[in-house]
């Protein structure tokens, strides 16, 4: 919570989920979205948490290539949209 980057909002059972259930945090909506941000923000963080969620690899693997406008993203996130562009 001190981290000035550290804005991601999420309902609290989806933020246990991704915190300590990544199992299942993998199937939460937009998860894809969120990791995007995460990379954009800090790829040294991405990439200590991405091996945690190995049914989003193919999505990991077309990140270079996307476009931030190719991306819609909730109001819960909207600071972090914010901080990329």
């Amino acid at each position: 919570m001190t981290l000035k980057l550290n804005t991601g909002l999420a309902h609290r059972e989806c933020h246990e989920d991704y915190d300590n259930n990544p199992d299942l945090a993998q199937f939460l909506p937009r998860m894809p979205e969120v990791l995007f941000i995460a990379w954009r923000l800090d790829p040294e963080y991405f990439y200590q948490i991405a091996d945690k969620f190995p049914l989003l690899a193919p999505f990991f693997e077309r990140f270079p290539e996307v476009e931030i406008g190719e991306i819609e993203h909730h109001g819960e996130i909207l600071t972090l949209q914010h901080l990329v562009q």
